[in-house]
């Protein structure tokens, strides 16, 4: 690099080089590059936290629908064992939340005590007529309800909570009525049919069991449900464990 005299103020000599003037931008470029970095950094974290609750909702199918229909099947526990089938359907009201809808029937529901009731109907018959008597009599029950139901969208399975009030509507069935083989069901319907067999209650149901994703849009429930019928003396208790299939809307 070459360089000139001149002179100062003073009078001393100085030099001055004849290379364009130059200032430490290395530092500054160091600086501004690591702090692009950064904020890059930043954002990038920023931008992925906000992102993934958005993606775990589209993944979960339970959230991406509107509402279900669905059909039930399972087994009543009780007195008897038995059998119910149900269709239902739901809406979504909030994130976890459906309100619900269920009409179903229990093809035997009978209680302990009407139970008891025609045991004893038959031993006081067959000691009073001397020969054998069968007597078979089960108590089916149609009900509907409408309630809630939450169940949190966390992942492919998930557990769920419901509970509804609606009506039951018992009635009598005579399934076997025989005195020394000799079928007489129709005589004892015909009897039946003279009294007042039927009745209609308040019903509770509360219940809950775990719901498993298996598609898009179709799920399956199985869970168990205890349904309290308010008919008069006995109350109607069933406990019923169930499977369910669901199709989103």
């Amino acid at each position: 690099m070459r360089t000139k005299p001149y002179i100062t103020a003073g009078g001393s000599n100085q030099t001055v080089s004849d290379e364009p003037f130059v200032t430490n931008s290395s530092n500054h470029s160091h600086g501004e590059l690591t702090l692009l970095t950064t904020l890059r950094r930043t954002l990038l974290i920023t931008s992925i936290c906000l992102a993934l609750p958005v993606v775990a909702m589209a993944q979960s199918p339970n959230n991406s629908t509107s509402g279900f229909v669905g059909v039930l099947g399972g087994l009543t526990l009780g007195t008897t064992t038995s059998t119910g089938i149900a269709g239902n359907a739901g809406i979504r009201v909030a994130p976890d939340v459906f309100v619900i809808g269920e009409i179903g029937f229990m093809r035997n529901v009978t209680p302990k005590e009407i139970n008891d009731q025609i045991d004893d109907f038959n031993d006081a018959l067959e000691a009073q007529l001397g020969v054998p008597v069968t007597l078979e009599i089960s108590v089916p029950q149609l009900y509907g309800f409408g309630g809630l139901r939450w169940n949190p969208s966390r992942g492919r399975v998930s557990p769920f909570v419901e509970g509804g009030v609606g009506f039951g509507r018992i009635s009598m069935k005579v399934d076997r009525a025989e005195v020394q083989d000799i079928d007489i069901r129709d005589e004892v319907e015909d009897a039946i049919r003279s009294e007042s067999t039927s009745s209609t209650a308040l019903l509770f149901a509360v219940g809950g069991g775990v719901n498993a994703t298996i598609s898009k849009s179709t799920s399956i429930d199985v869970g168990v449900r205890y349904t309290r019928t308010t008919v008069e003396d006995p109350s109607i208790n069933t406990i019923m464990v169930y499977g369910a299939v669901k199709f989103g809307l």
